[in-house]
């Protein structure tokens, strides 16, 4: 059986309706910070964000975008689907000891 991506945000309340926040990884994440993806229950990748090089760092390999990150783990779990899913609808990056949904972060600058 298939899983289905997790949907089920922990932070509801960082989630607003049809307001998307940040966009821009060198301005939604700082250097070092852990950025999380999970399919299912308890399949997750946990990569790094590298500002220096703008990108994921995960298991050696550098991802340039978020969505680029969650459609490598989809492609390497057998669940990638026909065009891929937008990453910072189904990502969370760590703040303060806390997952928080990447879908409406706000950025460093905001």
């Amino acid at each position: 059986e298939e899983e289905d991506e997790n949907e089920n945000y922990s932070n509801i309340d960082q989630i607003s309706s049809g307001d998307k926040g940040c966009r821009d990884m060198n301005k939604c994440f700082s250097n070092g910070q852990r950025i999380r993806h999970t399919i299912g229950i308890n399949k997750s990748w946990i990569g790094i964000y590298d500002s220096l090089q703008n990108c994921i760092l995960y298991n050696d390999m550098f991802y340039k975008s978020l969505s680029g990150f969650v459609n490598a783990h989809h492609r390497q779990n057998g669940t990638y689907k026909n065009n891929g899913v937008n990453g910072w609808s189904c990502s969370y990056c760590e703040i303060d000891g806390e997952w928080i949904s990447t879908f409406n972060l706000k950025g460093n600058n905001d």
